[in-house]
């Protein structure tokens, strides 16, 4: 090998160590925003007027929004074959275009606070784009919960068809509730 290829290949080596520390940068920072953005999440000044609105305590909607979505206003779910796959969003806008992608393809997804789906979004006449504002996301959530309520009683029932049918689903918003209870 000539003096020249060895260089052209350290150079060639080294362009590519550095686009792989770039490319583990910018994945650890997208993660780090991604948990912070979950973790830090306390309800909006808006969620105790939508639950008085719609007669439900704040805290089962807000122990709902931790199950569903760890409090991310931003949470994506494409839905497939009855398996949620999370889609990784890094900001508002690009979820408002992977929406945009996904309502093309027809595609059967969830989206914010409490994942609303996207055809219960359609049939209450909002854009799915619109449950990435916490607000809007929580009135419909709510206003779906108390659909819930008013057709099957307030038990855990109501909470289960929340969730479609998952019989698992009221004891994970138990779980929550007794956790929230217990770190006051």
């Amino acid at each position: 090998m000539t003096t020249l290829h060895r260089r052209k290949a350290r150079k060639s080596a080294l362009l590519i160590a550095i686009l792989w520390i770039v490319i583990l940068g910018v994945c650890w920072v997208f993660a780090l925003a991604v948990s912070v953005r979950a973790e830090a999440w306390t309800p909006p000044a808006c969620m105790e007027q939508i639950a008085d609105y719609w007669r439900i305590p704040p805290s089962l909607i807000h122990a709902i929004v931790q199950i569903e979505s760890g409090g991310d206003p931003i949470a994506l779910n494409v839905n497939s074959h009855g398996q949620g796959r999370r889609e990784l969003v890094s900001s508002k806008r690009d979820a408002e275009r992977r929406i945009a992608r996904l309502l093309r393809e027809r595609a059967n997804f969830d989206v914010g606070l409490g994942q609303i789906n996207v055809w219960t979004a359609i049939s209450y006449g909002v854009h799915p784009a619109w449950m990435l504002d916490p607000c809007w996301n929580l009135f419909v959530t709510a206003r779906h919960l108390r659909e819930k309520i008013d057709r099957h009683g307030y038990n855990w029932t109501a909470i289960e068809r929340y969730n479609g049918i998952n019989p698992r689903y009221p004891w994970k918003v138990y779980g929550q509730l007794r956790r929230m209870a217990g770190s006051r």
